[in-house]
């Protein structure tokens, strides 16, 4: 069982790439010549109107592969609840519930994407996310009820949990940033921390085409800063976790601080410069896997 729920996590993580490549080169990621060709996806309604000239080639050949393995993975849901549903745990049985609740979401979600609004973007950023977390509980096994506790403190489990409800926000942001077309709202160095007049930046259900086209309109400007601003509370609440479990569980960790000081550097070398599509799929990923291993050191802390 725990090899076909490992094998399912694999597809989910290439799902998550595809996707995220798909959605993040659509939005200028990697395009050329930096940075006029970004601005000109300032307006949402330019993705979704793009002329097959316009598409990169390979996109035929990652939207294949993404459809391939987004359905694998969810008939791997279906098999491991229906062979494991009997030993499981409540918390195990659970998690397998919202693997299945969440596959039928994205995929009914699939029909409205890609979509003028940024809703469509986080719910499917979210959806991911929340598959990760999910198969990393059912992966990861809990401490025996005998286990001594003398190294972990008695504050970690509400920390871990304080750090997976941060990373879930900092993705629904992140969500935002990408659908608003902000990456690069700051590059020209003059971009205040509380932008003014930035009516209408955090309205999910508003498209682009009723904001300011400019790539450093102080909406999008805004809609960045709150994403530094998240990641940065973010990051210092995983260093603390890593911290808390540097002794009791030092390999998770040390993974753990790894991956939330990773996604602040990739983000920093894209907001200085040109923005890669490989560093700006990573950067989406690693807040997905820093959920999954929050998610798993959140079980481990549990007593069995």
């Amino acid at each position: 069982m725990k090899l076909l729920l490992a094998l399912a996590a694999a597809l989910t993580l290439i799902v998550a790439v595809s996707s995220a490549m798909l959605r993040l080169s659509l939005g200028g990621a990697g395009c050329t010549p930096w940075p006029a060709c970004y601005e000109t996806r300032a307006d949402h309604a330019v993705q979704t109107s793009l002329t097959p000239e316009q598409v990169p080639g390979w996109h035929r050949g990652v939207r294949l592969a993404h459809r391939v393995t987004a359905s694998l993975a969810g008939l791997l849901f279906l098999m491991a609840t229906l062979f494991g549903w009997r030993r499981w745990s409540y918390s195990e049985r659970c998690a397998a519930l919202v693997l299945l609740a969440v596959s039928v979401g994205l995929a009914l979600l699939g029909r409205y994407t890609p979509s003028p609004l940024p809703v469509v973007v986080q719910a499917n950023l979210l959806g991911g996310h929340l598959l990760l977390a999910a198969l990393g509980w059912m992966l990861v096994r809990p401490r025996l009820a005998n286990h001594s506790s003398a190294t972990t403190s008695a504050w970690l489990p509400a920390m871990v949990v304080l750090l997976m409800v941060l990373v879930l926000a900092q993705a629904a942001i992140g969500g935002l940033v990408s659908a608003r077309s902000a990456a690069a709202a700051c590059q020209d160095g003059n971009c205040p921390l509380f932008p003014s007049d930035a009516a209408g930046a955090f309205d999910s259900m508003r498209s682009n085409a009723s904001l300011p086209p400019s790539m450093h309109a102080p909406q999008r400007q805004a809609v960045l800063q709150l994403h530094t601003v998240s990641g940065a509370l973010t990051v210092v609440v995983a260093l603390v976790v890593a911290w808390g479990a540097r002794r009791s569980l030092p390999g998770p960790a040390m993974a753990l601080a790894t991956v939330a000081v990773s996604g602040p550097l990739l983000g920093w070398l894209m907001r200085s410069g040109p923005m890669p599509l490989a560093i700006t799929v990573l950067h989406s990923l690693l807040a997905a896997v820093l959920l999954a291993l929050a998610t798993g050191l959140c079980r481990r802390l549990r007593r069995a």
